[in-house]
């Protein structure tokens, strides 16, 4: 082999090495718009709402924001993404798989929360289908005091 089909192949490595270190977006969870109600179907206006997000694929650790809804129970959370490169996506999964086995989790993954002292209640979104548009909430239930 020559010189220069060694140098080439050298250069070609070096190459591929290079951009499976370069980080790169992948998007968690798109732009989610949701009303939150209570039991009976009426919108909880100034309600506290927490959004976790992550990628269980890359992700060590979840994010996670707090709103609260507008007048008629509305929130919106913008698109959420996370960067990492192509040799971490390869190489955590797999310790992923072999460290936690069954329990092991994957991909994206969101939830939305909503409570106050008196309701509470949640909606997930595992990157699949249709994003919840609206949260129902149950009444809280408390623990009986002895």
């Amino acid at each position: 082999m020559s010189i220069a089909a060694r140098y080439g192949i050298l250069v070609a490595v070096l190459a591929i090495v290079v951009a499976m270190l370069v980080p790169y977006p992948s998007l968690v969870v798109p732009p989610w718009r949701l009303q939150v109600v209570d039991p009976d179907g009426r919108p909880m206006p100034a309600i506290k709402v927490r959004q976790h997000w992550q990628n269980y694929s890359f992700e060590s650790e979840g994010h996670e924001i707090d709103a609260r809804t507008d007048a008629a129970g509305w929130v919106a959370f913008p698109a959420r993404a996370a960067s990492k490169s192509a040799l971490f996506r390869i190489i955590v999964p797999v310790g992923n798989g072999v460290l936690g086995g069954v329990h092991a989790s994957f991909g994206p993954s969101s939830m939305i929360q909503a409570w106050n002292n008196e309701y509470e209640g949640w909606v997930h979104y595992k990157a699949q289908g249709q994003l919840p548009d609206r949260l129902v909430l149950s009444k809280r239930q408390l623990p009986e005091l002895r």
